[in-house]
């Protein structure tokens, strides 16, 4: 497996609780990528951590592009004042069982 992991900073606050008012629409997208594992969206005080896990590098590349076209078509105010910081690599360790999410 492998993660990517996107911080998004200088987001308003409306905009992260759009973002937290549709996560299960945005978890349900991201999960519909092939090879797209699972993902996590965090809130952090100045904006947001997207995380992807997936199967390989294009699994995560295609669920990054998903994620932002997403967010441009249903959440107008998201405007991050850069581009994210990414990082990606393979998943060591996951104590997460992802595929029982109701768990989560």
């Amino acid at each position: 497996m492998i993660a990517a992991v996107r911080v998004y900073a200088g987001l308003t606050d409306a905009a992260v609780a759009a973002i937290a008012d549709r996560s299960a629409d945005i978890g349900a997208m991201l999960c519909r990528v092939p090879g797209c594992v699972g993902c996590q969206l965090i809130r952090t005080r100045d904006g947001l951590v997207v995380i992807i896990i997936g199967d390989d590098e294009p699994a995560l590349v295609e669920a990054g592009r998903r994620f932002v076209a997403w967010t441009r078509r249903h959440v107008p105010t998201f405007s991050p004042s850069a581009l994210p910081a990414v990082w990606a690599g393979d998943v060591l360790l996951s104590t997460l069982d992802l595929r029982d999410r109701g768990r989560a």
